[in-house]
């Protein structure tokens, strides 16, 4: 596939982007003058996923030396980003309690440590969805790599960010605006955080490995 078949398709950075906007600030005014609770599923749905969906559009709307289809890129998207949540989920509880710190009312504080861990334990969880969706595809570039990783990293963002505004909701006991805010802010940084580690990260793996085999050697490990 050449040029002509990256920016020929149907599926349009902007066009994403304008939709997207569109059905959240409508679903959005629908919600607050109705007051339906039937319409939040489906505004936290839109704002979590817009901006991630806009982002691995425009990737692959500018590559032309990709090998990769779009539907690689898709099946990135939402498999390696909801495989990368399970995985972060399960060891989370695991392996992060002995770095929390007990507060007086009996909860746990984030400390400093924590964080390091919580990003190890994340970055690992992407790049090993990574590894999973790439398992049948020849590993002939970091370009490929980049392309995965970002949609892996973006579609682990937007699920983690639904679960987020739910979250929100919840510690607010139910007000609405908090959960659109904190919606609407996390949109706004993703493009900075998940999609962008894991695309550094996997270009760095199929950069050194074989074009069937996976190789962890210590530039893979160093960039993680």
């Amino acid at each position: 596939g050449g040029p002509a078949r990256q920016t020929g398709g149907a599926i349009r950075w902007r066009s994403v982007l304008a939709i997207g906007v569109v059905l959240f600030v409508a679903s959005t005014i629908l919600l607050l003058l109705t007051g339906n609770p039937n319409l939040y599923p489906t505004v936290t749905l839109i704002g979590s996923f817009l901006v991630p969906a806009t982002f691995v559009a425009f990737l692959y709307e500018h590559q032309h030396r990709s090998s990769l289809a779009f539907e690689a890129i898709a099946r990135a998207f939402v498999a390696g980003g909801l495989l990368g949540v399970l995985g972060a989920s399960i060891l989370e509880p695991i392996l992060l309690p002995p770095f929390l710190q007990a507060t007086p009312d009996g909860n746990a504080a984030l400390t400093f440590p924590a964080g390091i861990v919580i990003g190890l334990i994340e970055e690992t969880s992407k790049l090993l969805a990574v590894v999973w969706v790439a398992r049948h595809i020849r590993h002939v570039g970091a370009l490929d790599g980049l392309l995965l990783g970002a949609a892996v990293g973006m579609g682990f963002a937007a699920f983690e960010s639904s679960g987020y505004a739910f979250t929100t909701l919840l510690a607010s006991s139910g007000d609405v605006y908090a959960s659109l805010a904190a919606t609407v802010m996390r949109a706004l940084l993703s493009p900075f955080g998940h999609g962008v580690w894991t695309a550094i990260v996997a270009a760095v793996l199929f950069q050194q490995s074989t074009p069937t085999r996976f190789r962890y050697n210590t530039p893979v490990v160093a960039t993680l």
